[in-house]
């Protein structure tokens, strides 16, 4: 299908006319004539467009060239874009990512943002290929269990790196913003895991505000965030450190079960006994089969990967929520504006609860 992509050039003065947007492009301060932040725009009023600007390489910035694609599901393989509404309800709304882009645009807050929307397409495609793996189940040429396999250590290793990336920009904003109730400005640490542990004892609230002088609100927010994070740590550790994960090790996690089932009529499953899986606490009676080749009871691994996913980014939701409360914000650079992901599997992320809730396969 051919789209009909409108392309032309516009002085700064008429794009501050005509898009009411314009000025993101002009105010960020990330930029280098070369890199800038093209987000583009879904106007409604302007036939359904999605436009976006750029300054031609090695060009003044007096000028812009516009782009204007109308929406359509060819349109865009993947992008953000901001909007009031959504373009498509297959569209991601991710809280977070809204908030920080709204109003920190430093270079290396959006640096490091980018590669947290990177991350949030790899989660989404990784839980549509354990799908596409399923439909291929019966080619006796590839191992499906063991593409699979890997996709389940990757979805754990990005969301503890995700973690990660959220204690940089904590950190950022720590050195940089105005925060309220500060008593100190000693240095965060660069990880997540530091702020949560000393070594292996979880730090209380009490204890973390004193060493890093965070209000209670900020402390509070780690500390209830160690549990979940612990899981995936632990995870993410065997594999990196020891090659070790819940598939293969009894020691570590005390499970003697090995191995990724596939049910041939329902979709991919793991032992109900294996006790790092299961103590996630998401599995429903209702929701166990038995393997018929081995007359093991086994439970859907989806549900597990969905809560997982969604569970991490729930925590970077509640880290801007509390920060909403605990600085005095810089203004947003798209008022009543809401900047949405977009991709072929970026929908995936908006059925987590239904995976979760009815135990899917």
């Amino acid at each position: 299908m051919k789209m009909n992509i409108q392309k032309d050039e516009m002085s700064v003065c008429k794009l501050e006319l005509i898009d009411p947007l314009f000025h993101i492009q002009r105010d960020i301060k990330t930029i280098d004539a070369n890199r800038i932040i093209r987000f583009p725009h879904y106007a409604i009023d302007n036939k359904g467009c999605f436009r976006c600007w750029y300054v031609p390489r090695g060009k003044l910035r007096d000028k812009f060239v516009v782009i204007e694609v109308p929406w359509s599901k060819e349109a865009v393989i993947e992008g953000q874009y901001f909007a009031k509404n959504k373009a498509s309800e297959k569209d991601f709304y991710f809280s977070f990512l809204n908030f920080m882009i709204q109003r920190f645009t430093t270079k290396k807050i959006v640096s490091r943002l980018e590669t947290i929307i990177n991350d949030i397409y790899n989660l989404s495609a990784c839980l549509k290929k354990i799908e596409i793996f399923y439909q291929l189940r019966d080619d006796n040429q590839i191992d499906v269990c063991r593409f699979v396999i890997t996709d389940v250590e990757y979805i754990f290793w990005v969301c503890r790196t995700l973690f990660d990336s959220l204690q940089f920009i904590a950190k950022e904003i720590w050195q940089k913003e105005t925060v309220k109730n500060r008593n100190g400005k000693q240095q965060l640490t660069d990880s997540f895991n530091g702020m949560v542990f000393s070594g292996e004892n979880p730090i209380s609230s009490e204890d973390l505000s004193k060493k890093c002088g965070i209000p209670s609100e900020w402390s509070d927010f780690y500390t209830k965030e160690a549990c979940f994070f612990k899981k995936i740590r632990k995870f993410r550790n065997s594999m990196t450190h020891q090659a070790l994960t819940p598939f293969r090790e009894e020691e570590i996690y005390g499970s003697s079960t090995d191995e990724l089932y596939i049910n041939t009529d329902i979709g991919f499953a793991v032992d109900i006994n294996n006790n790092f899986f299961s103590s996630f606490k998401i599995w429903k009676e209702d929701s166990f089969r038995e393997n018929p080749l081995t007359g093991t009871i086994v439970a859907p691994i989806k549900p597990i990967l969905a809560f997982v996913i969604k569970e991490t980014m729930d925590a970077m939701d509640r880290f801007a929520e509390m920060l909403s409360k605990e600085i005095e914000l810089p203004e947003e650079i798209a008022p009543c504006y809401y900047l949405y992901m977009i991709g072929r599997h970026i929908y995936v992320l908006t059925e987590l609860d239904e995976y979760i809730k009815n135990n899917v396969f």
